[in-house]
């Protein structure tokens, strides 16, 4: 009896040794791959696109607007030779596990047309930068950055997502920029982006919910800008950050005026889709309409047959509610021009 315990000790331990040297050779072997991708980067950046050049500067690639730059973990997804409708990249913080579990479990699966990514920056911490390391061994769909992550950094988070479609997947159709509480309904976006937007994929513009003359805040909220950071009243019109649908050239010149602006604000959709797209002397396109209504959210959890569910994009949705939604899509096909019923 003893031997058999001692024998089946033995087994156990053998087991948990073979478990931590995979993990270990997973973390090393993506350890490798960015110790590699910093020996060969780019010294120069050329782009062609719609007739226009862009050649971005020798020291552009690690440099983050104002801040040193490099990319702590950088998982490569693009590839030039194999056509990519959407790279999708997500905004999240660090300690954002299971939002980004319930993202790659429901719409964020893999698929054919699209590769998604979580942008994420330094947790401040070994033990939250070890947890970070692990997911990323286990998924491979993380992106890194050396700034801290917190909330003033979201400009340096944003331009980052920039900054890795411009050197790392500039042959996509589109970028659609996100956060990890939005739910995308991807079937119908799929549709969308194929049949309702890539046949003008050449416009100057950004696909997102759109705000006009909102007031600059100064007192007792999160926003609170300082007359110093920002000294008008108003901001010029600009995207809510939560769903961005770029097209290439819009992309790169506005990640172009980021890397030499002379201004900055860390309210980020501010800055990029306002204040920079301003300058550009680009437009927005409106898609509020295309957003999941509360009352069809309420008559899809409660699974309600009296009303007819619009066709829809995107909605800001907790955990299970993205599974709840992500359960309904999965049954019901999608439009195939989702324009052309709101029209």
């Amino acid at each position: 009896m003893v031997k058999n315990k001692t024998k089946f000790m033995l087994i156990g331990l053998m087991i948990s040794k073979i478990t931590i040297i995979f993990v270990i050779y997973l973390q090393s072997s993506q350890l490798q791959n960015n110790i590699f991708y910093k020996l060969s980067k780019p010294i120069t950046r050329k782009l062609l696109l719609n007739r226009k050049t862009y050649v971005l500067s020798t020291d552009d690639y690690n440099r983050l607007f104002n801040i040193s730059f490099e990319f702590s973990i950088l998982n490569q997804v693009c590839h030039e030779n194999v056509p990519l409708l959407v790279l999708i990249l997500v905004h999240s913080a660090p300690l954002n596990f299971r939002k980004r579990q319930t993202i790659r479990t429901t719409w964020g699966q893999v698929g054919e047309n699209k590769k998604l990514l979580f942008l994420i920056a330094d947790p401040g911490s070994t033990r939250k930068q070890k947890k970070i390391e692990v997911e990323n061994a286990q998924f491979g769909d993380i992106i890194q950055g050396n700034f801290k992550d917190s909330y003033k950094n979201l400009t340096y988070k944003h331009i980052m997502a920039l900054k890795y479609f411009v050197y790392h997947c500039p042959h996509a159709k589109f970028l659609l920029k996100t956060d990890d509480d939005v739910f995308i309904n991807w079937p119908s976006m799929e549709n969308f982006l194929t049949f309702g937007v890539y046949p003008y994929s050449d416009r100057q513009t950004i696909y997102c919910v759109t705000r006009t003359h909102s007031p600059v805040e100064r007192n007792y909220s999160k926003w609170v800008v300082s007359f110093n950071e920002y000294p008008e009243e108003v901001y010029p019109p600009y995207c809510l950050g939560y769903i961005l649908i770029y097209t290439p050239e819009v992309v790169v010149a506005l990640y172009n005026e980021a890397q030499q602006s002379n201004s900055f604000l860390w309210v980020d959709d501010v800055f990029v889709t306002g204040i920079l797209f301003k300058k550009l002397g680009y437009i927005h396109t409106d898609i509020e309409f295309l957003e999941l209504s509360y009352e069809d959210l309420y008559a899809i959890i409660g699974q309600s047959t009296d009303i007819t569910i619009k066709p829809f994009l995107f909605k800001l949705l907790s955990g299970i509610g993205m599974k709840i939604v992500w359960e309904y899509i999965s049954k019901h096909a999608p439009p195939r021009n989702i324009y052309k019923l709101y029209r």
